[in-house]
């Protein structure tokens, strides 16, 4: 249920992307720098940085960081590339983690600061494992695969593209 949830989700998103693709690279850049400090953050047990207000403040700037860069049209394209990279190793590792119940999607939701509202047997702590310290692995290198297979189709489009237009 979860894979047709997410693929019915995924199909409308990147439908809305591909009709208002000049607004949706406004977008993709801040939520991959969220996303990329949420993996910072997960870095170590109980969060990188424990005061939730610390938390909050690199999340929003990480996320502005994505946003003024998407602005910038020097940088919009490797913005978006980043930003689409890690947006998908993400979901695609939470995906997994859903099934292996690992429990990296709930220090995620810990390191927002809901976990105490949820998970009040945790006690404001959170331990890493050595499952969760794989799927951040498995992030970050499905991030940087992700970069560069999207920069050779990237090279390749605008040479044929520049060829046609010639």
């Amino acid at each position: 249920m979860f894979l047709f949830a997410s693929l019915i989700a995924g199909i409308l998103v990147g439908g809305l992307a591909l009709v208002f693709a000049d607004f949706a690279q406004f977008g993709i850049a801040p939520l991959g720098g969220f996303f990329g400090g949420l993996w910072i953050l997960a870095l170590k047990s109980d969060s990188l940085i424990p005061q939730l207000g610390f938390k909050l403040i690199l999340l929003i700037g990480l996320a502005c960081v994505g946003f003024v860069f998407a602005v910038i049209p020097q940088f919009t394209t490797a913005s978006i590339l980043g930003g689409t990279a890690i947006l998908g190793a993400t979901a695609t590792i939470l995906g997994i983690d859903c099934l292996t119940t690992t429990g990296l999607k709930e220090f995620y939701i810990f390191n927002v600061g809901i976990g105490p509202q949820l998970f009040p047997k945790l006690d404001n702590k959170y331990k890493i494992t050595l499952p969760i310290q794989i799927e951040l692995a498995v992030i970050a290198a499905l991030t940087v695969a992700g970069i560069a297979t999207q920069m050779r189709f990237y090279k390749t489009i605008i040479t044929k593209a520049s060829t046609a237009l010639a």
